[in-house]
């Protein structure tokens, strides 16, 4: 007589396996994407006649997510090697800035060895000093006021937008041809949100002022004082142990320093992966910490962080020392100021002060970024 041996597996192991798949294949943040798609679609299709402070209060945090979601996608975290990777996040839902010049910029971010150095780092919103030297007293105080909390969320965007299209334009008539494709891709993609707010009834400008305004300013929150010049890459960048809300909306890149070291680690990962390296962390950033974003409102909501004039000398001077500059840093994707005293990117590829792109992954295993559009 044959005996039949049934093998069980242990719920609790089966359930094991679908948490690994679900994590290995990104399924948070597909679950992240869907919700905002559906969450922007929804909005946009019942608020146009929602109350100003309403629409503020939903559509601003919305389309920030949606704006910590595509820094999650220029690092590979969903189809990584796939060009769909890209295309899921370059719908252009808060209609002034392409996707491929955010990701070719935040790309170089990563790859400089000089963070907040204004002539490596393009997300830096310092100035040097021969440029500090040259502006008059109005836009010196334009950057006194931008570097406080309150300045940065209220005037940052609008400092933001207007100098990251002037140094684009120059681009333009410069005639880069790739620049210019981006842009007509960008074009095509907004004609087709604002057709969609007008088929709702949605007026774009109530939308630009009301969700894309406050949700830049959110943004601009979370990068507020995110570096700092620095002698080395580690002590050059954040930890903010915010509250879940905040590492939510943020999708935990308030562990700054944890995701330049590894920018390969999806959003998910982070939280677990800081607690068990936390104070290896704070030694390598030298206690560059702050015990959540209500320190930064405390602390710099009417007071400016730093001086916006990059501080060449106290940099080279430390870095000589082995010392970490104290508390100096921040800056914002896609916008600083340029040579010429404008707002805008203004990274220098011939000055030698950046790492060159070639080669560097950006954490999106292996697969690189596309060719940068300069």
């Amino acid at each position: 007589m044959t005996q039949l041996v049934c093998s069980t597996v242990s719920p609790l192991s089966s359930i094991s396996r679908v948490r690994a798949w679900w994590l290995r294949w990104y399924g948070p943040t597909w679950l992240v994407l869907a919700t905002i798609l559906g969450g922007w679609s929804w909005l946009t299709m019942v608020g146009g006649e929602w109350p100003a402070w309403q629409l503020m209060l939903v559509g601003g945090p919305l389309l920030c997510w949606y704006g910590s979601l595509q820094h999650e996608l220029i690092h590979g975290h969903l189809l990584p090697g796939s060009r769909w990777n890209d295309r899921l996040a370059s719908a252009p839902l808060d209609l002034w800035l392409p996707y491929a010049r955010y990701r070719d910029t935040h790309l170089v971010h990563h790859a400089t060895l000089h963070l907040a150095d204004p002539l490596a780092d393009p997300e830096s919103f310092y100035v040097m000093p021969g440029c500090w030297a040259g502006l008059g007293s109005l836009r010196r105080g334009l950057l006194w006021v931008n570097n406080t909390l309150a300045g940065r969320m209220l005037i940052g965007p609008w400092l933001q937008v207007g100098g990251f299209y002037l140094d684009e334009w120059r681009a333009l008539c410069q005639g880069d041809r790739t620049r210019w494709r981006v842009w007509a891709w960008h074009g095509l993609g907004v004609a087709l949100v604002i057709g969609w707010l007008l088929a709702w009834d949605f007026s774009p400008l109530r939308y630009a002022l009301l969700v894309v305004w406050p949700a830049t300013g959110l943004l601009l929150l979370r990068s507020f004082h995110e570096h700092r010049p620095a002698d080395s890459l580690a002590a050059a960048s954040v930890v903010m142990e915010a509250a879940w809300p905040w590492r939510w909306l943020f999708l935990n890149n308030n562990y700054h320093v944890l995701h330049h070291r590894s920018p390969e680690l999806p959003w998910y990962r982070l939280h677990d992966r800081y607690r068990r390296e936390r104070d290896a962390l704070l030694t390598a950033n030298r206690g560059f910490y702050f015990s959540g974003y209500g320190e930064w409102f405390r602390r710099y909501a009417w007071w400016p962080r730093d001086h916006p004039c990059f501080p060449v000398g106290e940099v080279a001077a430390d870095s000589a020392s082995g010392i970490s500059t104290s508390d100096h840093g921040g800056h914002h994707e896609h916008g600083a100021i340029t040579a010429s005293g404008e707002p805008g990117n203004h990274w220098r590829p011939e000055s030698g002060a950046g790492r060159e792109l070639a080669g560097y992954s950006g954490g999106t295993g292996g697969r690189g970024p596309e060719p940068a559009p300069r």
